[in-house]
């Protein structure tokens, strides 16, 4: 359960991405020739993991649903999670640069019509009401595919920008983030969050207050502090 679904609301991310590192590392070094089954495998997690989390409320009293919620309680975890978007990236090493690097124009086309689609199925669950928590739709494996196909072709995008140099600060924002929500929430700023343009910018709020919260630790004199925001 350590590996699978720890108790921090949000520190699942990293015992999910130790767990999926080594599922790769074993097939990697073992079965090199089974990556048409990982993709398989890895689809089949993936699309337990969306019935799962963004089709919940019409899909959780299937019994393979309801039986996996019943032992983890949700699928945003190691299995249905990490290991499915870990190997897409495992298996995209594989692909030629100089092959998409000729396909530039097609690879933003789809990037734009993905995030079209993660707009109309986040709208759809959200009218219809079905989400469990929204972390895994079916239109985010497209906008996943082309995001990372497009950093290989545009590997210095951004290098040297003012958005590069905030880097060492990101450990400190993973781990302070959720008190920032917490400390927003008690507040009435919350009260805001029903208002649509407001909940558009509520995560650049979160991000930038985190950021400067564990620049400011980074930063800091005391060891004390800046031992918990560096690497």
């Amino acid at each position: 359960m350590v590996l699978i679904a720890p108790p921090q609301v949000h520190m699942w991310y990293l015992p999910a991405f130790i767990m999926a590192t080594l599922w790769i590392y074993l097939v990697h070094s073992y079965f090199p020739m089974a990556r048409k089954r990982l993709l398989i495998i890895s689809m089949i997690l993936l699309l337990m993991g969306i019935l799962g989390d963004g089709y919940y409320h019409l899909t959780n009293q299937l019994w393979p649903i309801n039986w996996i919620l019943t032992i983890f309680g949700n699928t945003r975890n190691g299995i249905f999670f990490a290991i499915p978007y870990v190997s897409l990236g495992y298996l995209v090493s594989f692909v030629s640069l100089e092959t998409l690097a000729q396909k530039k124009r097609w690879l933003w086309g789809g990037f734009f019509i993905s995030v079209i689609l993660v707009i109309f199925e986040g709208s759809l669950i959200d009218t219809l009401d079905i989400f469990y928590d929204a972390n895994l739709l079916f239109s985010h494996l497209p906008l996943t595919i082309f995001i990372l196909l497009l950093c290989l072709v545009y590997p210095n995008f951004m290098k040297g920008s003012k958005v590069s140099y905030q880097a060492p600060y990101t450990f400190g924002v993973y781990l302070n983030h959720m008190i920032v929500i917490v400390i927003l929430y008690i507040f009435p700023i919350n009260v805001l969050r029903s208002n649509v343009f407001f909940e558009i910018i509520y995560p650049f709020l979160i991000l930038r207050l985190s950021l400067n919260w564990s620049k400011a630790m980074y930063l800091s004199d005391s060891k004390w502090m800046n031992m918990w925001v560096k690497l």
